[in-house]
């Protein structure tokens, strides 16, 4: 319920918050709750959820893999925390969160980004939806270059948004038939069994540099070494000298949201 109210109070601000299950002869007409009600709900929902859930799933690993764990509402407690502090300014919480998550040491970034979209479950996972070859991922389906195809990506992404070296560009974006450049990131799709992460240690990382960025009115060590963390694993080195600015320097963070985030659904609500 977090999961899918976070998404939609993102994307549509005010919208009906519906807490339990709709009868047969109940009026429909629910009016909206402020934004920040819902934003109230979806950390009650999730704080709950961090107390009840295990940190881990003991026995069969193939019946458990998907389910989530306390780390997974932590994390998305952490971007929940991050947005509502638009309306707040308190971001303190987003970035204690986030910390706690890395702290936590039960996830690890990969060394190797294109294994993420190559290996599923991978050590970067917190939070993954599992599809098989009964459930498949129609996403998979219609975005690589196939008979199914219905898009793809807008010629030029590659160099307006990575340089040259950034690892992350060859699994992102995938030069195709016709000319054309396709999403990289969800390569099975014969069958189309590709499984999409939700919430990866990658971003925790990039939460807690901006939150803390922000906690602290500054480019702390705290911040920029959150930073630093993902921006290495994409074989760059950007200095902290490159950012003049605490702006400059959250704007630099979003970007590098975008870059490690691409078409995993979060960039828009960045720049809204």
């Amino acid at each position: 319920r977090a999961l899918n109210y976070l998404f939609l109070v993102r994307a549509f601000g005010k919208i009906p918050l519906k807490l339990s299950y709709t009868t047969e002869d109940e009026d429909v007409a629910i009016p909206q709750a402020t934004v920040e009600e819902t934003y109230t709900q979806i950390i009650k929902d999730l704080t709950e959820a961090a107390a009840a859930l295990p940190e881990d799933y003991a026995g069969d690993i193939a019946a458990t893999k998907g389910r989530a764990t306390k780390y997974a509402a932590l994390g998305l407690l952490a971007k929940a925390y991050l947005y509502q502090a638009t309306l707040t300014k308190d971001y303190s919480k987003a970035a204690a969160t986030a910390a706690q998550v890395i702290a936590s040491n039960k996830f690890q970034l990969v060394t190797d980004f294109r294994s993420i979209w190559q290996t599923e479950n991978t050590a970067e996972s917190i939070f993954e939806l599992q599809f098989d070859s009964q459930t498949t991922n129609p996403l998979a389906l219609v975005s690589n270059d196939n008979a199914s195809m219905l898009f793809y990506v807008n010629p030029g992404l590659d160099s307006a948004l990575f340089e040259a070296q950034d690892k992350r560009l060859a699994a992102s974006l995938i030069k195709g038939s016709r000319e054309r450049t396709y999403m990289g990131k969800f390569p099975n799709y014969n069958p189309p069994t590709q499984n999409i992460p939700l919430l990866r240690l990658a971003e925790i990382y990039l939460i807690h540099a901006e939150a803390e960025a922000q906690t602290s009115q500054s480019i702390s060590d705290a911040s920029f070494n959150s930073f630093k963390a993902v921006n290495s694993r994409a074989g760059l080195a950007t200095p902290k000298s490159d950012f003049n600015s605490l702006k400059t320097y959250i704007k630099g963070i979003q970007e590098e949201k975008e870059r490690e985030l691409l078409f995993e659904g979060e960039t828009w609500f960045d720049y809204c």
